[in-house]
């Protein structure tokens, strides 16, 4: 079946006590609202190692069908293997999200894992919000017993390759019901992962990066799921904690807006930018693809401004650069061409407005420029 070629990413999970925004919240859920639909959807069985993920601008997740993500917030790359396990009454051990991940569904403004089992079925909707540094999941279940989720993770809290930072610290905030990550010098490097429906979370050594994979245990009345969905999110940047915060309260407070703002947005991209019909609607719909994923390059770094990257993938373990999520001024300069046949003028526009604010005095553009070059003595 057609798959998408792009590569996204960001999660966060909050719940606010009282209601704020347009979208009120309950003491914990998110109302329910129904899962977006889009004409060129892509829908399939999970299969791991298999590519799958979402970007807004200011962040992304990239990972695999069967559930398990990378979470970046540029310039900074958040946790690594963040999955889903479930327990039920009779099972000693929570049963692996990936055992039971059976269908995917990939749309423009995100992805959505769907695990069943005999006793549940939950659906895990991912999406990056259009211009938020952050991540929102929401957990649509259905049960017929108990279900205890467990969110797991490893923390792999670092700049993108090849900056680094040291003295990386994890650490469970109970009056959040989050993870602080934290770097915990001048330079403000935090994020914040979590759900208001967290009840306890893995202990971690003071002042240290774990070494082992953490966790946080979710539990909820399941009538509730009738008329709520379970939200987890993760927020940060190179900012302080109370910034980071204020971004995950927002994401939680006001989670259907922020889907729907991210509909919009690619609904746009369809209608109004270069289509094709023909007899064949697998070109169609290729065509539609590679207006969303040329879309998807415009990458804001809060040091560096926006500009276009070449392409998106998992770092993997400790390598810290995101597929080719680095800024290419000859990717750019390239696909230029692509994009102003479809329409796509303004984000063209930005990307050599990008090179151009890094060009040398004797005309020299920059080959490459890593996401953490405003950190870096890197021009």
């Amino acid at each position: 079946m057609p798959r998408s070629l792009q590569y996204p990413a960001i999660v966060v999970l909050l719940v606010l006590a009282g209601p704020i925004g347009a979208a009120a919240q309950t003491a914990n859920g998110v109302p329910r609202f129904a899962e977006p639909t889009d004409p060129n959807q892509l829908e399939g069985a999970a299969r791991p190692g298999f590519y799958v993920g979402d970007m807004g601008r200011r962040a992304a997740v990239f990972g695999d069908e069967t559930g398990a993500f990378e979470v970046w917030t540029w310039p900074l790359e958040l946790v690594e293997n963040l999955h889903l396990a479930f327990g039920i009454p009779d099972y000693d051990e929570p049963l692996d999200g990936a055992s039971v991940a059976r269908r995917v569904v990939v749309r423009p403004e995100g992805v959505t894992i769907v695990y069943s089992h005999a006793t549940f079925t939950v659906r895990e909707r991912v999406t990056v919000p259009l211009h938020e540094p952050g991540v929102l999941i929401l957990l649509d279940v259905e049960t017929v017993r108990p279900l205890d989720v467990y969110v797991r993770m490893r923390s792999d809290f670092n700049l993108a390759w090849p900056g680094s930072f040291g003295g990386q610290y994890t650490s469970w905030l109970p009056e959040r019901k989050a993870f602080l990550l934290s770097q915990g010098g001048v330079h403000h490097y935090n994020a914040l992962i979590g759900s208001p429906f967290a009840v306890s979370g893995t202990s971690q050594p003071a002042h240290s990066a774990p070494t082992r994979p953490s966790q946080f245990l979710m539990r909820f009345d399941t009538a509730r799921t009738s008329r709520e969905l379970i939200p987890i999110v993760v927020a940060g940047g190179a900012a302080p904690q109370d910034s980071v915060e204020a971004v995950y309260d927002h994401i939680l407070a006001d989670a259907q807006r922020y889907v729907e703002e991210k509909v919009a947005h690619y609904d746009s991209v369809r209608e109004d930018e270069l289509s094709l019909t023909s007899p064949s609607p697998d070109l169609d719909r290729a065509l539609e693809w590679a207006k969303v994923n040329l879309d998807q390059q415009l990458v804001c770094n809060p040091d560096l401004g926006c500009g276009l990257v070449a392409g998106f993938g998992p770092s993997g373990p400790g390598n810290h650069r995101p597929g080719f999520g680095w800024f290419f001024g000859e990717d750019a300069a390239i696909n230029s061409f692509a994009m102003d046949g479809l329409g796509q003028l303004d984000l063209v526009r930005q990307g050599l407005s990008f090179s151009a604010r890094y060009q040398r005095a004797d005309g020299k553009i920059p080959h490459e420029i890593s996401q953490a070059a405003g950190r870096l003595p890197w021009f």
